[in-house]
C-alpha cells in the first residue's frame, strides 16, 4: 500500500498503478470557505479539482473515502462523494457521521483487507451485501463507527466471481 505525500504524487501513483481500488484516509476541511481534503502535510484538494487524473482510468473503481465527514449529509464536505462519483469511481465507500482519527485507518485497513477477500472469491457478492458484511465485521472487531459505512453508486454492482462485473 502507497501512501502519497501529496495529490501531484497521488496522481503519479494512480496513472502509473492503475488501480480499482484507492484508499483515502483523509482529513476535511474548509479552507478560505472551500471545501478541502487533505492528505500528507497540507496538501489540499477542492471537489472541483476531482477528475480522472485522481480516480484514473482503470475502471471500475472503488474509492474508500474514509476521514474525518466525508460523507455526512448535512454538511457541505458530501459534496466529495458527488465529485469522486463525476470522477468515473464507480462506487464510494463512506461515512455518514464523523470518525476519529485512531479509527478511521484501522477501518481503512479492515475494508481493504475485506474488498481483496471479495475480490478473490469465486462466489460474487454484490456491494450492498459486501457493505452489510463489513459492517458487522468492524462491530465485532469494536468498531462501532464501521456502522455508518455506506456505499454510494450501485448496490447491486458485483465484486468476486469469476470476473469482475459492471
Amino acid at each position: 500500500m502507497l501512501s502519497p505525500s501529496d495529490w501531484d504524487d497521488w496522481r503519479r501513483h494512480v496513472q502509473a498503478d492503475r488501480p480499482t481500488l484507492l484508499a483515502l484516509v483523509a482529513h476535511t476541511d474548509l479552507l478560505n470557505n472551500r471545501e478541502v481534503l487533505e492528505i500528507g502535510s497540507g496538501a489540499h484538494l477542492t471537489n472541483a479539482q476531482i477528475d480522472e487524473r485522481i480516480v484514473g482510468d482503470n475502471h471500475p473503481t472503488i474509492v474508500l473515502l474514509l476521514g474525518c465527514e466525508t460523507a455526512k449529509p448535512n454538511l457541505r464536505m458530501a459534496s466529495f462523494v458527488t465529485a469522486f462519483r463525476h470522477a468515473k469511481a464507480a462506487v464510494v465507500i463512506a461515512t455518514l457521521t464523523s470518525v476519529l482519527g485512531r479509527h478511521a485507518a484501522p477501518i481503512a485497513v479492515e475494508l481493504i483487507e475485506k474488498m481483496d477477500e471479495y475480490w478473490r472469491d469465486p462466489r460474487p457478492i454484490t456491494v450492498g451485501d459486501a457493505i452489510a458484511d463489513l459492517r458487522r465485521g468492524l462491530l465485532k472487531k469494536g468498531l462501532p463507527a464501521g456502522l455508518m459505512i455506506t456505499a454510494f453508486g450501485d448496490a447491486d454492482w458485483i465484486i468476486g466471481g469469476a470476473d469482475v462485473a459492471s
